[in-house]
């Protein structure tokens, strides 16, 4: 299948022979000609209606992608309070964001791109924050053991204090 000017064209002919002489011998072509317009014009009063801020549309939105998504990152990730996190900052950033929204796909591959992204973005900044508390953590150990030896070194010596002051026998 392709697009061609905003329609699906299903092409089940020889591979050698280029789609406009057979686009119209199509059986597929009429049937899917309206879904994708369609498609396409819902996606932009979808966006519309976003961008306006309807509340009632935001929540169908949310209940509609928000176990679709969960399920598409458990691809990536077992962690669920990550992905719950992920899809929870989508959500919220989209409707902070909703008049500044330059969605130039469908909103669909729009809402699982950014899923991803949010994903990515995360793993990223919970590996940054693992190698700072990682080097935070080897940084109190070294301390710990320099306080270890100046103690070690002063109970010895108190320990020869104390020997020394024993009698003999």
């Amino acid at each position: 299948w392709f697009i061609l000017n905003n329609y699906l064209i299903l092409w089940r002919g020889n591979p050698w022979c280029p789609p406009f002489q057979i686009q119209k011998k199509c059986v597929f072509y009429h049937c899917f000609k309206k879904r994708v317009h369609l498609a396409y014009k819902n996606d932009i009063l979808a966006i519309k209606k976003l961008k306006n801020g309807d509340i009632s549309f935001f929540e169908r939105l949310y209940s509609d992608y928000y176990q679709k998504l969960c399920t598409y990152l458990l691809n990536y990730t077992q962690d669920r309070t990550i992905i719950e996190d992920t899809v929870q900052d989508l959500f919220l950033n989209l409707w902070i964001k909703r008049n500044k929204l330059n969605i130039r796909t469908s909103l669909n591959a729009f809402l699982y791109k950014a899923a991803y992204n949010g994903l990515i973005d995360k793993h990223r900044n919970l590996k940054i924050k693992n190698e700072m508390l990682s080097s935070y953590y080897h940084t109190a150990i070294v301390q710990a053991l320099e306080v270890d030896s100046d103690t070690s070194k002063k109970r010895m010596e108190m320990l020869e204090a104390c020997l020394d002051t024993l009698p003999e026998r």
